[in-house]
């Protein structure tokens, strides 16, 4: 059976759940965020509710997600810049989130580390 496509009701919600939430919040049993996040969206908790058992692949993308989220800024010094997501073990890293990231570095040896430190494998040969 083919699983319905998210509209952008719920584009917004699984969104907010994943930047706007704090990272160290546990959403799949606080359910006091998941409250906040309806009220913020002016849902009907039930429709909220309904999000999870409508949407269960998208549901679980946007918790691994927060995963990789919190790993990353627990290894980096508790912030994970915002709008970025690392990418899944064995997921191809694109240039341009490598690219975003060394924007937001203030100087030229913060960017070269920034570089080195996520350097795509077909660049080295790998």
């Amino acid at each position: 059976m083919k699983t319905p496509l998210p509209n952008r009701q719920i584009k917004l919600a699984l969104w907010f759940m994943l930047y706007q939430v704090p990272l160290d919040v546990d959403l799949e049993n606080d359910f006091g965020w998941q409250v906040t996040c309806s009220n913020h969206l002016k849902w009907h908790w039930k429709a909220f509710e309904a999000l999870r058992k409508d949407f269960p692949r998208h549901w679980w993308r946007m918790l691994d997600k927060r995963a990789r989220r919190l790993a990353y800024a627990r290894e980096h010094g508790g912030r994970c810049p915002s709008g970025w997501t690392p990418p899944a073990p064995g997921e191809i890293e694109r240039p341009a989130p490598v690219v975003a990231l060394m924007r937001r570095c203030k100087t030229e040896s913060q960017r070269l580390i920034c570089f080195l430190k996520h350097k795509l494998p077909h660049q080295y040969g790998g």
